[in-house]
């Protein structure tokens, strides 16, 4: 799947913008870090816009994703690779997650905080010092 056809599967899921705007801000930490560790930006990319695919479909029940973004993956022969880190990102919440491996496991579950962080910290006003 091209980056593309990423966006359109997440638009077709996903309706909320912060949550995309989130997918996308994870999507570039993704692609800086595989750019730092010499790995593929499209492949590390991908994974950062697909993380939270089924976030919204959960939201009554955010314990169970990303349970329903496999099949839909798997149907579409995203690398196994992606799916195993998005799995793999919901480790401290799901016993059935396995724990991040990898540089690409444990980058998605760093950048998926760490982008939260960041766009908390921007939106927050400052004064001017004179």
């Amino acid at each position: 799947m091209d980056r593309s056809a990423t966006l359109s599967l997440i638009h077709s899921w996903t309706k909320g913008p912060n949550l995309i705007k989130h997918m996308l801000a994870v999507e570039a930490a993704m692609r800086a870090l595989a750019r730092h560790f010499g790995e593929n930006e499209e492949l590390w990319g991908m994974t950062g816009l697909l993380h939270d695919l089924d976030y919204e479909k959960l939201k009554d029940t955010p314990q169970e994703h990303p349970s329903l973004v496999f099949a839909e993956l798997e149907s579409r022969s995203v690398d196994p690779r992606v799916i195993q880190a998005i799995r793999s990102h919901a480790w401290h919440w799901q016993p059935d997650a396995p724990e991040p491996e990898g540089k690409m496991e444990w980058s998605l579950f760093t950048c998926d905080e760490l982008t939260g962080l960041i766009i908390a910290c921007s939106r927050i006003g400052h004064k001017e010092v004179s």
